[in-house]
């Protein structure tokens, strides 16, 4: 079996995790019974027992660096005054676009949660750069939108996939830099290449499905 420990061990214990967080009373017993099994055979003492370490990584938290902080609020004042601005230019629209942002912003969180990836000082960056990269390409929606508002040849549909369409070629080499960035050893590298990874994937994505629906529906 393998296992990980999220702190320091300084008192020489080992704890050990068996199983995944359930609800199930018959997998809640079947853990149960397998850690008792695995409890009796370590404590035997005299069975030839080896702990071999295959990674020692230390992550150090950034909640107390000042400079990540106030950045943090100046990107969050800046988003929330965008969101305000296309609020009061689109009007219908820029609400909607604005409830699609705080959507995507609560969905990639889930993603780097689901993945497990250390967010690092580098990784928060990542993350401040893919939020204010969806909100260009949601402003530029609804700029061709206000734009092709009276030709009706173009439909809406057109209209966003053709935005979406080039900023996935404008996107192409930050693809690429954060798969590389994504599978580098240093904790603080591959932070800022996952997020990033998995924010250009989800812009994609998420403004191809719910966004465009939003808008559609609206403007149908």
């Amino acid at each position: 079996m393998s296992t990980s420990f999220e702190e320091p061990i300084t008192d020489g214990k080992m704890h050990l995790t068996v199983g995944q967080a359930t609800t199930d009373r018959d997998t809640l017993n079947d853990n149960l019974k397998q850690a008792r099994n695995i409890s009796t055979i370590l404590s035997t003492k005299n069975l030839p027992l080896n702990y071999t370490p295959e990674v020692n990584q230390y992550v150090e938290s950034s909640s107390k660096d000042t400079a990540v902080t106030f950045i943090i609020i100046c990107v969050l004042v800046i988003l929330v005054a965008t969101s305000v601005m296309s609020i009061v230019k689109y009007k219908v629209n820029g609400l909607l676009v604005t409830l699609a942002n705080i959507g995507f912003s609560a969905l990639l969180l889930l993603t780097i949660r689901y993945w497990n990836v250390v967010i690092a000082k580098e990784g928060i960056i990542a993350l401040i750069i893919v939020m204010n990269l969806n909100s260009v390409l949601s402003n530029k929606m609804l700029a061709n939108i206000d734009k092709e508002k009276d030709n009706k040849k173009l439909g809406i549909k057109n209209i966003i996939n053709t935005a979406i369409k080039e900023f996935t070629f404008i996107s192409i080499p930050l693809f690429i830099i954060s798969v590389v960035f994504a599978f580098s050893q240093w904790s603080s590298t591959s932070s800022f290449g996952m997020i990033m990874f998995w924010g250009l994937a989800l812009i994609e994505l998420y403004n191809l499905i719910i966004t465009k629906s939003l808008l559609k529906y609206k403007n149908m």
